[in-house]
């Protein structure tokens, strides 16, 4: 993946498509069942050991307001969205660039912005809010929680 600002190289995605049951074990291979399948699951299919998530529970606030001033806090972007959809809305997931580094941690709440003119000084609109759902050390995995407009990959996510 690339950053949607800087253009560098940021890391390999990862998508989880389900989960298995390694049921028999062998020299040279294993036999095991599928448990849960949120997508198509193929053959060549990358594994790796399941990591329990403990998802946060949300709570209700209101979201920031239009044109709302930076806060000081953790402000990155957003990086990804499920699917590599163009646009999201309410009840679907992002990526953000920011992680466990930057004191980043399931429940965190981000308020999305878009700045409609970057290289102009103009307010930023405020489109949506996300909740941290998982962390790695340089990024989060976010549900967008409340939405008043569509959130795009390269907008702004400031930590609430």
């Amino acid at each position: 993946m690339r950053h949607p600002v800087s253009g560098r190289k940021i890391g390999t995605k990862i998508e989880t498509t389900g989960w298995v049951k390694v049921v028999l074990v062998q020299d040279d291979t294993a036999c095991a069942v599928i448990e849960q399948s949120c997508a198509d699951i193929h053959a060549g299919d990358y594994l790796k050991p399941f990591e329990k998530v403990n998802v946060p529970m949300v709570v209700p606030r209101a979201p920031a307001e239009c044109c709302e001033p930076p806060n000081g806090k953790v402000s990155r972007h957003i990086v990804d969205l499920q699917d590599d959809a163009t646009i999201a809305g309410q009840g679907q997931f992002l990526t953000i660039d920011a992680g466990t580094e930057d004191g980043v941690a399931p429940g965190n709440v981000f308020s999305v912005f878009r700045i409609i003119y970057p290289s102009v000084p103009s307010p930023r609109d405020a489109v949506a809010e996300a909740t941290v759902v998982s962390v790695r050390d340089r990024t989060a995995t976010a549900k967008i929680t409340y939405s008043r407009k569509e959130v795009m990959v390269g907008d702004e996510a400031e930590l609430r």
